[in-house]
């Protein structure tokens, strides 16, 4: 694995999904939801970017992250609402 993949914020989503395999991103077709200000209509992207969180990670407002009910929905989907826009 290559350093810039190592520190290529692209390949995780504010979901947490790992886009570093995703053929979308490796053919430049989706520059992945962190970089991409077109993805709309993701609740979890949305939240990050309100909350200024780098992921789902790092939110301060449930002690366990299984209790956002935005992100159970965006894995209950298997994808995000970004990723179907892109």
């Amino acid at each position: 694995m290559s350093a810039c993949a190592l520190t290529d914020r692209r390949i995780i989503s504010y979901c947490g999904f790992y886009c570093g395999g995703c053929l979308k991103l490796l053919n430049g077709v989706c520059s992945g939801c962190v970089t991409n200000d077109a993805i709309t209509g993701c609740e979890v992207k949305d939240c990050c970017e309100i909350h200024a969180y780098p992921s789902c990670a790092s939110c301060q407002d449930v002690t366990n992250i299984t209790q956002c009910v935005k992100l159970q929905r965006c894995i209950e989907n298997r994808v995000c609402g970004g990723c179907l826009s892109c």
